[in-house]
């Protein structure tokens, strides 16, 4: 059988997170740390990679289609595990004796 691997980055599934809770690829790329023009650019290589628009640029602010409400929903809940995973982790090399600094590249 034919599978198509979806690879998505953190840095992506932030990156439309805050595009999708602020509505704003400008105010996203501010949280982010990146130039507008690399938001877009990241938002555009996203639906490519997916193969579904995720925002309406029609409408301001911008709208999310279905696929972007379905989206983004899927990283409220990655960041959600991503934020628990740290805190566990932190818990386990405390009590080990040991540290852990986890990092991600934006």
């Amino acid at each position: 059988s034919n599978v198509n691997l979806i690879v998505v980055l953190p840095e992506q599934v932030r990156l439309f997170f805050h595009i999708a809770q602020n509505r704003s690829v400008s105010r996203a790329a501010i949280l982010n740390q990146i130039s507008q023009s690399a938001a877009s650019q990241g938002l555009a290589e996203l639906e490519k990679r997916l193969g579904a628009p995720l925002v309406d640029r029609s409408r301001r602010p911008l709208q999310l289609t279905a696929a972007g409400k379905l989206y983004f929903d899927y990283c409220k809940e990655a960041m959600r595990r991503w934020d628990q995973f740290e805190v566990e982790l932190e818990k386990l090399l405390a009590e080990s004796g040991g540290s852990v600094r986890v990092a991600s590249i934006y």
